[in-house]
């Protein structure tokens, strides 16, 4: 017994040695292949003073003049700057890249000793104002492009309705129009798929969830951790490998050469202390839940979305009768058919192409 204790002991010492290793040699080629080189370029991570907090940015890009790019994450809560390394290369010669950690958030809400107040959408957008203010002052643009991708889409569509005269273009990827309704569709076919597969227990499962959230779905006040049940359990029945993407995520993390050790901390939470995360998150997550876009919304700016195929927690379909009713200068909608929810790590090619094509315009 004691002699096996000992190779397996040995054997796993030995394995986590390798992976050490093998994600130390990841590391060190990511490094080498996304460093700036251009001597116009900018890589840097600055933390600057907004809405009265420290505030994280991560700037990227091979010539300081190029159009600025402001990235808006989704969440809420779910800031990754680290992981720009895997889709951001391809587009970094033609512009400069903000990624911004919002507050309660990431590196931000690190540098702020992990102080979080009463967050509200009013307050995350007054942020961002002073974040685009930042950049059009630093790098000398009277307007800015921004990208906002789900719980970042909310926050940028508004944004971009209040101050229309500081930007250029807006993306909306993976554009959250109603989760509500979301949530009730990712059940609905769901169960559709459970039905066809001939799987009892996955239909009792699925209808004995409607059944739980119905009440809740019908108020527009579903608690977070109900919201990830549904996601979770509904998501056994549909297209995709949740694990896979999963772990994906987590190795393009470990093998990030910008990988921090705040990014590690905030990591950590959400995958461990899950009811921490969503307790800092709870007042945005009832907003997200209660936030709808209306159909015939009006633009000022040129407005664009990309989404998914496999996206159930944006349906396409939703967002593209979302951008068929809208006016707008200029609009256009574009399906990445094999895409989950975050198309830019799904697919990073045809990501940048589609962007170039909303972008290349201005």
């Amino acid at each position: 017994m004691k002699q096996n204790f000992k190779s397996f002991l040995k054997a796993s010492i030995g394995l986590l040695g390798l992976s050490s290793f093998a994600i130390f040699l990841q590391r060190k080629k990511h490094a080498r292949q996304s460093r700036i080189r251009s001597p116009y370029g900018i890589q840097e991570n600055v933390i600057i003073q907004a809405g009265g907090i420290q505030q994280a940015l991560q700037l990227r890009g091979n010539q300081r003049t190029n159009p600025v790019v402001l990235w808006i994450h989704g969440g809420p809560g779910m800031a990754n700057p680290f992981l720009t390394y895997a889709y951001q290369p391809a587009l970094e010669a033609d512009y400069t890249f903000a990624y911004w950690s919002q507050r309660g958030a990431g590196r931000t809400y690190y540098l702020n000793q992990g102080q979080v107040s009463g967050m509200t959408l009013a307050q995350v957008i007054d942020d961002m104002d002073e974040v685009v203010d930042y950049l059009r002052a630093r790098f000398k643009q009277e307007k800015i492009f921004i990208i906002g991708h789900s719980w970042g889409s909310q926050v940028s569509s508004l944004y971009i309705k209040t101050y229309p005269h500081k930007v250029r273009a807006y993306l909306g990827v993976s554009q959250i129009i109603d989760i509500i309704a979301s949530q009730r569709s990712l059940l609905d076919q769901a169960e559709s798929a459970a039905q066809t597969a001939g799987d009892k227990d996955g239909l009792l499962e699925i209808r004995s969830l409607k059944r739980a959230s119905d009440d809740q779905l019908n108020h527009r006040l579903i608690p977070a951790q109900d919201y990830l049940t549904i996601e979770q359990v509904a998501g056994k029945f549909l297209p995709g490998n949740p694990l896979t993407d999963a772990l994906k995520g987590t190795w393009l993390a470990l093998t990030a050469p910008d990988f921090s050790w705040l990014d590690l901390r905030w990591y950590g939470l959400f995958l461990f202390q899950l009811s921490h995360y969503i307790a800092i998150q709870a007042p945005l997550m009832i907003v997200s839940n209660q936030f709808k876009l209306a159909q015939g919304d009006s633009y000022q700016v040129p407005v664009y979305f990309i989404s998914g195929g496999r996206d159930w927690t944006a349906p396409f379909s939703q967002v593209f009768n979302y951008y068929q009713s809208l006016t707008a200068p200029d609009k256009d909608f574009y399906l990445l058919k094999d895409c989950g929810h975050s198309p830019y790590l799904d697919d990073p090619d045809r990501f940048a192409e589609r962007v170039r094509a909303c972008f290349n315009k201005y």
